[in-house]
């Protein structure tokens, strides 16, 4: 079994208390405040991992940011900000990714006047500070406003290539056309060219990019109607030939839908699938057991291995949170999640007035061989919920030294012996997957090895290095880092 050991940043000196194989240190903070129906992603880029908070705002995105170095120094928390510009000329954050050593934050310029819509990449600094200037690394044109197409950006997951996707405006008379270009670390351009995808535009489509380690750049389109077919074109992309090298279809089987998806690549740069699949009835009744999960790889990158694999339980409204690979073996985790929104009576529903109630019960962990089937299921006996922010009942997954690591909050009742303390009713929990699928015993984290009082990890901000998983805390508006070491 491994061992896990778990840390804070120190800012005034660090307490060192040990049990067994474990350590725990803790440290100062930094404020924020808690931002309503907030979404939440993270990266490293050189020495330092990024924690990123979205929300909107009206009418725009709003991002916070903390940031700090790999080795547990250097907490920071900022608010991103930017010069907005005009009505006929505006400027607004896209995204905020990672590229070799450096983040930047994406910008998208709306030029009513010019008929443009512009990407640049923004270097930004640890601190939050974002500098003025950039790089323009992509710009579509359009004629009419409701019609000016869709821009998108996508990041390797080895971090060395950033492509820039630009959906030109929808023709129903003609095929859909995309602008791509592709960059380096220092935003080296690669290459940049121009494709017509096979096929008339489909009208409201939702098209998605994924770039791999070697830059082969996979557009996905999905459509939910009935007369287009119900589920995933896959168009393979060489940007140095400017030709669609392969396309791939994913379809929903008869009176079946797609639910939760989410794509990845591997290390031969292939893309894979997962897809949950419901009922069709289920769109609009809601609640629907997901009784089957699809996943699938272009084998080869010509080959098309789809296999639709059936759960051993049949959890409802099923979220798929990860993709994880392990030699030869796929991790799929998710969870079963519920969202409901109330506002005031007799009023427009707005951020502001409303209150989100998250509910999250069992956790899973799937395993799939190279052929799409599964090899086991695993179940976590979780239900929690929250109000209006939910990045406490996610889970953190990282692969370290051949085995998934997978870190949960719980209850500390389930723990808990007659003498045993922790931070707060909430506890975080880890346990360790090997590829055939055995489970460690759950480690709970307790007695010497807790939080500080009053604190409540959010495994929705996390990031590893080496064999150490760097992840923020809570304890009202104040946030700390915390750092948990598997030995």
């Amino acid at each position: 079994m491994k061992h896990l050991a778990i840390a804070a940043c120190i800012a005034l000196g660090t307490i060192q208390a040990n049990a067994q194989d474990f350590s725990i240190k803790e440290s100062g903070s930094v404020e924020m405040e808690k931002q309503k129906d907030s979404k939440a992603h993270s990266f490293t880029a050189g020495n330092t991992h990024y924690f990123i908070t979205q929300y909107f705002d009206s009418p725009v995105w709003e991002y916070n940011m903390q940031s700090i170095n790999v080795d547990g120094t250097n907490l920071q928390n900022a608010a991103l900000k930017l010069d907005v510009g005009v009505f006929n000329s505006s400027f607004s954050i896209s995204d905020v990714i990672g590229l070799g050593n450096d983040a930047y934050a994406i910008v998208e310029h709306y030029n009513s006047d010019g008929g443009e819509r512009v990407l640049w990449a923004r270097k930004m600094s640890a601190d939050g500070t974002i500098e003025e200037s950039g790089k323009d690394i992509l710009t579509i044109e359009f004629e009419k406003m409701l019609r000016a197409g869709r821009l998108m950006t996508a990041t390797s997951p080895d971090g060395s290539k950033l492509a820039a996707v630009g959906v030109l405006p929808f023709d129903k008379k003609a095929p859909a056309k995309i602008r791509v270009a592709v960059y380096g670390e220092s935003l080296n351009e690669i290459s940049s060219s121009e494709f017509e995808l096979p096929g008339l535009a489909i009208k409201n489509a939702r098209y998605e990019a994924v770039v791999a380690n070697d830059g082969t750049l996979y557009i996905s389109r999905y459509t939910y109607r009935p007369k287009d077919g119900i589920g995933f074109t896959i168009f393979q992309l060489d940007p140095k030939t400017a030709e669609v090298e392969q396309s791939y279809s994913i379809d929903a089987p008869e009176k079946k839908t797609i639910g939760s998806y989410m794509f990845t690549t591997n290390d031969k740069n292939e893309m894979i699938v997962a897809a949950s699949l419901l009922a069709s009835t289920s769109v609009s009744v809601g609640g629907a057991p997901n009784k089957e999960i699809i996943i699938w790889r272009n084998e080869n990158k010509d080959g098309d291995v789809m296999e639709i694999n059936t759960y051993d339980n049949e959890p409802q409204n099923f979220e798929i949170t990860g993709m994880y690979l392990i030699g030869e073996t796929l991790f799929v985790t998710g969870e079963e999640a519920k969202e409901e929104k109330n506002s005031p009576a007799n009023t427009t529903p707005t951020t502001a007035n409303s209150t989100f109630t998250y509910s999250h019960e069992e956790e899973y962990i799937l395993g799939f061989n190279p052929s799409g089937q599964k090899i086991f299921e695993l179940m976590i006996d979780q239900k929690m919920s929250a109000t209006n922010t939910k990045h406490s009942l996610y889970s953190a997954a990282h692969v370290i030294d051949g085995e998934l690591v997978y870190i949960f909050n719980d209850q500390f009742l389930k723990y808990r012996d007659d003498d045993d303390i922790a931070s707060g009713g909430t506890i975080p929990v880890a346990v360790t997957i090997d590829p055939t699928g055995l489970m460690t015993p759950a480690i709970p984290f307790i007695n010497d090895l807790k939080l500080t009082n009053g604190y409540t990890l959010l495994p929705d901000y996390s990031q590893v290095s080496g064999n150490t998983i760097t992840l923020l805390s809570r304890d009202g508006k104040m946030l700390k880092a915390v750092q948990i070491a598997v030995d």
